[in-house]
């Protein structure tokens, strides 16, 4: 570890920046007390992990950071891979959102493409990562990079790649990336290409963004009279190409004035996550100083979406009634809505984690189910599946509060989203209904479902063994004594099956309306227990992390759900 920081160090390829970053924290590199023994851990015990899409951490100097040559080693692999692996002229799209130096890393990435003789198109803007999605397909690219950290602190930046489908890459090419990255000397030199070479991203490419998102608009509505509604973009990309879409549907929307503002600091919310309710305290006061119903948000890089209305007899962390809709909640009435205002015959794709909610108003509306891993990237790889053998794609999503309507797409959209949410809620008020009774009414046909996420970390030595001790003691425990609940079935995603309260063992399938068509799904080191009323508990750790991500689902009630809730805290102290 030391002996990686001196070398880092004396390259000769490190830009001046970090090197004096460095040098400012570490004036006698002779002499290192603990806390900046620490610091050197923390920074170059090892390089950033390519996971999940990409990679993404705090900015700054080190292996272990995101920082110029993190930028280029992850760019050279991805572009060595593209060309192993797609046939054709070698073309990019690159792109940023709001953060600090997002535009700066994106060049750079852009400036080794060029060197590795790709043709490259990059955003003029910050632009939203469903846009950029689209750039992406419309233009044949080879691969993608977006240089976001989606909803993290203004601290982090991270770089996300894609495939020659215009998706986050899965198998093939993340190993081989991963391989190249490991082959890579500590520092890369710097690309010579200048970024004058690259072309910006033809603009009338954003106008068939524009009309494709309101193609999926209902064209018979019952009333032409909107509900407010307050749109915040958390001081990212959305504002421009949200406001864009709602005027050319001519639906009528208010822009938060304290959140439009494009600024990679996200002064009214240092967490821009639209899963949480306290980074909506800024554009809940907009929201009540301009007499609006509703709230919609996406984060920063704009692929999530989030919807806050007021409820009654509701207080929240922030002393307010207005109450975040689970994203659950909101892809279900989303998908109802789609269905009976689309009618159309195919399947959706969901993941194992999200709740069944989804699922059962699918099958409400004669659609197929489609199961996979958590993460957009392996619902992109289930689509592929569908358009190859022919089967009709109809939505997706994910808990994390992730829809996609278009299946010319590859990732979460929540730029298209909110003007279909905002003509739902159109259709919700029209009825005299609130949303939360809208759900209510939807589980008239469904059942229901209460479903909570709770997250855990021990940052302590021993964190990631504890979760992972958690996890064997898991797997060896009898169904008959998994903490005096009703279990009839856990399903191992490690080994790809499932073992039955009576002792049967069954493999798990991607799909179970047609076992024909049906495949295994990859493994993964989560766990999920069925109970006898349909109610689940599913456990996911990071791997890399000592996290722990505890996905409960009740079918009987909120009491019922916190019971189970407490259920896991206890086993886990």
């Amino acid at each position: 570890m030391l002996e990686n920081f001196l070398n880092y160090l004396k390259d000769v390829s490190l830009e001046n920046e970090y090197r004096e970053e460095l040098e400012s924290i570490f004036p006698d590199k002779a002499h290192l007390d603990s806390a900046q023994l620490e610091e050197i851990q923390s920074r170059f015990s090892s390089e950033l992990s390519f996971g999940t899409g990409g990679v993404r951490g705090l900015m700054g100097a080190g292996t272990n950071r995101i920082n110029l040559p993190t930028i280029r080693k992850v760019t050279n692999a991805l572009g060595q891979t593209a060309k192993e692996l797609t046939k054709g002229q070698m073309t990019a799209v690159v792109g940023y959102d709001t953060r600090i130096n997002s535009k700066k890393f994106a060049e750079h990435a852009a400036s080794v493409l060029l060197d590795q003789g790709f043709k490259v198109w990059i955003s003029s803007t910050p632009s939203p990562t469903p846009f950029l999605c689209f750039a992406m397909r419309r233009l044949g690219a080879s691969c993608g990079i977006i240089i976001t950290a989606s909803h993290n602190p203004k601290n982090y930046n991270g770089l996300k790649a894609y495939d020659n489908q215009g998706g986050q890459i899965v198998e093939a090419w993340d190993k081989r990336i991963a391989e190249l990255i490991l082959e890579s000397p500590l520092i890369m030199r710097p690309p010579s290409s200048p970024i004058a070479n690259a072309d910006l991203i033809p603009s009338e490419i954003e106008e068939e963004f524009v009309l494709n998102a309101c193609s999926f608009l209902p064209l018979n509505t019952k009333s032409n009279l909107f509900p407010k509604i307050m749109y915040t973009p958390f001081h990212g990309t959305g504002g421009a190409l949200v406001a864009r879409i709602f005027k050319k549907a001519e639906v009528p929307l208010l822009l938060s004035a304290s959140q439009s503002v494009m600024d990679g600091n996200f002064p009214t919310c240092p967490r821009p996550n639209p899963e949480e309710i306290r980074s909506y305290a800024s554009v809940i006061a907009d929201a009540v100083q301009s007499d609006a119903r509703y709230i919609l948000a996406n984060d920063p890089d704009a692929d999530r979406i989030g919807l806050v209305a007021e409820q009654k007899e509701y207080i929240n962390e922030l002393g307010n009634r207005w109450k975040l809709m689970t994203g659950n909640d909101l892809a279900s009435l989303t998908l109802d809505y789609l269905a009976k205002t689309r009618p159309m015959s195919g399947s959706i794709i969901t993941t194992i984690v999200t709740s069944d909610f989804l699922s059962a108003v699918a099958r409400k509306h004669q659609l197929g189910v489609i199961k996979t891993l958590t993460g957009f990237k392996n619902i992109a790889n289930s689509m592929n599946r569908l358009a190859d053998i022919g089967d009709q794609y109809v939505f997706s999503a994910e808990e994390s509060y992730g829809i996609l309507i278009d299946g010319r797409l590859r990732d979460k959209d929540g730029v298209s989203s909110s003007i279909f949410v905002a003509k739902m809620l159109q259709d919700i008020e029209s009825k005299g209904m609130s949303v939360w009774d809208a759900i209510s009414d939807l589980q008239q046909s469904t059942g229901c479902f209460y479903n909570d996420l709770v997250n855990l970390e021990d940052p302590s030595p021993t964190g990631l063994e504890k979760f992972n001790r958690f996890m064997k003691e898991l797997r060896t425990m009898d169904l008959t004594s998994f903490w005096g609940l009703p279990v009839v079935s856990r399903q191992d995603y490690l080994v790809g099956s499932t073992t039955h309260s009576d002792g049967r063992i069954t493999s798990l399938l991607d799909r179970e309306d047609d076992l024909a068509k049906a495949k295994p799904i990859p493994t993964s080191n989560v766990l999920k227990f069925y109970l006898d009323d349909n109610s689940f508990i599913a456990f996911r750790p990071s791997g890399t992390e000592p996290k722990l991500k505890i996905y409960i689902q009740s079918c009987t009630s909120l009491e019922h759900l916190r019971h189970l809730e407490q259920k896991v805290r206890a086993f886990l102290v």
